[in-house]
């Protein structure tokens, strides 16, 4: 089974999967703040079969030769990781960069995993051919899958017995998990979760774990957040309408998982390099996501100055220029990161790391500045454009053509990137956009102090104590 149509994901989630939301269980196939997402997942799945794009969204199995999802192509040039880039800017679009977890996103995590097959087979040679496995299945299979890493937040000073995940009990056939993960967005919508360990102080051998569980798993509970689909007025909003991914908590009540789903576990002190194997390979798709975001962003700016008749004002000008440098900067890290590409030890090429952590860092900095440019562009006229309707309304619509529109044949479409802009920036669906970009894939000061860790600051040094005819002691301290 490959290339699955949107029909046949559609049906894979009618499985009894334990699905909570506003303190009930639902079924997201029925469940009219869930459904809309299952539907722009299933155009996503359908996108395949069209021949229009097919060169773009498919490549061919290495094991089987049958089409797949070009998500998987394993990198080992630039033009493969260009064709790679060019696949995430078009899924990215459709939704303005505001689905975070798309369908294609699982494929950087897996493809991460499966670079450490031979590391993990150097503790336990099980575990390679489980990722192999499970890597090929899931390709194969074309399933959609979520991921959690973090723990719920708590006072460590207080609660130094926390009950986080961890294995409770083994038998020859698998393990059984009790606890919680977060924040797995796309939860309700997914196939799989893959569960991964965060490396932090005192782990215990039992709570280091990488492993795979289906959604419909006895006893695995999907909590999720407070909605912010807009049903109603649907028309009004071209983004919150379709794409809350929505996040959840992952609540392992005495969930089994089977032996053939364990990719690593119990070795604390080779936890935090295999996660930096994997993780990381995700960062090149969030920083791809986000320009185009940025994209979206100046293009509603621009639009709206110009229905505005605003373009020549200083101040809009401004703020379009921050919006452009912004998008463009943006494009170079990516440009960078690829002209500069890395390659694993298994010959998989990735986006040279510190120009993606560091395009991720001034992404997730400026972003509110961008934002908050677009709302000054806006200005007031964001409260109060009338949706659709109320145009339509035969009562008032007429009063609010005559006295609101006036004879400018465009305001209609004003109206409409109004309603766009206000997804983005006015929104509670906007507002957790930008609380999706803050802290996903870590947080910026986190990020920081990455950067400072690992960067080689001996030419730079090297350069200042020469104009300063100061000898040189860099052997001395590094940062």
């Amino acid at each position: 089974m490959a290339l699955r149509t949107g029909k046949e994901y559609i049906d894979s989630l009618d499985d009894d999967r334990q699905v909570w939301l506003d303190g009930k269980q639902v079924n997201v196939l029925k469940h009219e703040q869930l459904r809309p997402c299952v539907d722009a997942f299933a155009q996503i799945y359908d996108l395949q079969h069209d021949p229009k794009h097919q060169d773009l969204l498919v490549t061919k199995s290495p094991t089987t030769g049958d089409p797949v999802s070009l998500a998987y192509l394993e990198p080992r040039s630039g033009d493969d990781l260009r064709k790679k880039r060019t696949m995430i800017e078009f899924l990215a679009r459709r939704s303005g960069g505001t689905l975070g977890r798309l369908t294609d996103y699982k494929a950087p995590l897996l493809l991460g995993l499966y670079d450490i097959r031979d590391d993990v087979a150097n503790v336990n040679p099980e575990w390679r051919d489980n990722i192999i496995n499970y890597v090929e299945s899931y390709r194969e299979k074309d399933l959609c899958g979520t991921h959690g890493f973090a723990d719920p937040p708590h006072d460590r000073s207080v609660d130094t017995n926390f009950p986080f995940l961890k294995v409770v009990n083994e038998t020859s056939k698998g393990i059984t998990l009790r606890g919680a993960k977060a924040v797995a967005t796309l939860a309700p919508f997914a196939n799989d979760f893959i569960g991964l360990t965060i490396p932090r102080p005192g782990l215990k051998p039992e709570e280091v774990l990488m492993f795979a569980v289906p959604l419909n798993s006895r006893n695995l509970k999907i909590v999720c957040r407070a909605s912010h689909t807009h049903v109603k007025n649907s028309e009004d909003h071209p983004l919150a309408a379709h794409y809350d991914e929505m996040d959840a908590w992952m609540i392992f009540d005495d969930v089994f998982v089977p032996r053939d789903r364990i990719f690593f576990r119990d070795r604390a002190d080779l936890l935090p390099g295999m996660f930096e194997r994997v993780v990381p390979v995700g960062i090149n798709h969030i920083v791809i996501r986000m320009a185009i975001k940025a994209e979206v962003l100046l293009g509603t700016g621009v639009a709206i100055a110009e229905y505005m008749g605003s373009t020549k004002t200083p101040a809009v000008q401004a703020a379009l220029f921050d919006m452009t440098a912004y998008l463009e900067t943006l494009r170079a890290f990516l440009t960078a990161a690829e002209a500069q590409a890395t390659t694993t030890p298994t010959g998989m090429m990735l986006g040279n790391r510190q120009q993606l952590v560091l395009g991720r860092i001034y992404g997730v900095d400026n972003l509110p500045k961008i934002l908050q440019r677009l709302r000054e562009i806006c200005g007031s006229s964001l409260l109060l454009a009338p949706g659709e309707q109320d145009r339509n309304n035969p009562e008032i619509g007429q009063l609010i053509k005559t006295f609101l529109m006036g004879q400018d044949p465009r305001t209609t479409d004003r109206y409409k990137m109004m309603k766009l802009a206000w997804d983005y920036i006015a929104d509670s669906f906007g507002g957790r956009q930008l609380l999706f970009e803050q802290y996903n894939a870590q947080t910026s000061p986190f990020n920081k102090g990455l950067v400072t860790a690992h960067y080689n600051f001996d030419s730079v040094v090297e350069v200042a104590k020469k104009i300063a005819r100061v000898a040189s002691t860099r052997a001395e301290a590094t940062p």
